[in-house]
């Protein structure tokens, strides 16, 4: 158990619009329970207030209300899912072996496979930026041929857009300030 001490200014507008603080108020924040969901999830991305996991099965729950997290959608057999992405009513799986897998979860009561992009590789990370998702494709047979493949979900299928070469075994991918970082494994670093 933990306390997140705070402070927080008190402020008030003036008729003339003109605002000036007329207090402090102090708070302390405890952490709760912690939230057990029961899962063998091996891919987990949190995105408003939704958990998008993967494990044996795809299963969502909603985390809006933290002390009563509700499952509010699954689907079966998506086995070697290691990270997923939702944009609007779809959502997509780095999926191992399986390449990338396309899902509607638009009724997430019947949560259906929509289309699926065999890549040459393993895919193990997923981000999406500007429009396009980026995976990290591990070489089945040389770790010096591993690379990011750049996929464009927009069309009636998805469609490769182009792919860089990075050496090594690629786990993982995160977009922060206009840069691409990729976790890699490589020469046993």
């Amino acid at each position: 158990r933990a306390d997140f001490p705070g402070e927080v200014g008190i402020w008030a507008v003036l008729p003339n619009g003109d605002e000036v603080q007329i207090g402090v108020w102090n708070y302390t924040l405890e952490v709760g329970e912690t939230i057990e969901i029961n899962t063998d999830a091996q891919g987990f991305r949190m995105l408003d207030n939704i958990a998008y996991t993967s494990g044996e099965k795809l299963r969502l729950f909603d985390l809006s209300i933290p002390s009563r997290a509700t499952e509010i959608g699954v689907l079966g057999d998506i086995v070697g899912t290691y990270d997923l992405y939702a944009v609007g009513n779809m959502l997509v799986g780095a999926s191992g072996e399986y390449g990338l897998r396309v899902y509607d979860i638009s009724n997430l009561e019947h949560i259906f496979e929509v289309d699926q992009l065999s890549l040459a590789g393993i895919i193990t990370g997923l981000e999406y930026v500007a429009g396009e998702f980026y995976a990290t494709v591990r070489d089945f047979v040389d770790s010096e041929k591993s690379h990011i493949q750049v996929v464009d979900p927009c069309g009636p299928s998805l469609e490769n857009r182009r792919l860089t070469q990075v050496a090594g075994d690629l786990l993982d991918l995160s977009y922060n300030e206009e840069r691409l970082f990729v976790l890699r494994v490589h020469e046993g670093h």
